[in-house]
């Protein structure tokens, strides 16, 4: 059995650990209780930037700007 992805959750960044084949099925925080896809991006600051570069699984893409 493959082991749980890790998905940082866009709302309070707490790390979820999800198993890959439940990807598609709108997983939920275990903190928070929200959905961690929500279909938008998110912007990140010092205080989560970390957490969800370092500790996601998935493929996350960042778009830097000034």
């Amino acid at each position: 059995m493959p082991s749980p992805l890790v998905v940082v959750c866009p709302h309070c960044s707490t790390a979820n650990r999800v198993p890959a084949a439940r990807l598609a099925d709108r997983p939920t925080c275990g903190k928070c209780k929200q959905h961690l896809f929500t279909g938008h991006p998110i912007e990140l600051n010092a205080a989560n930037f970390d957490s969800h570069i370092a500790r996601n699984d998935i493929p996350v893409v960042v778009d830097f700007w000034a």
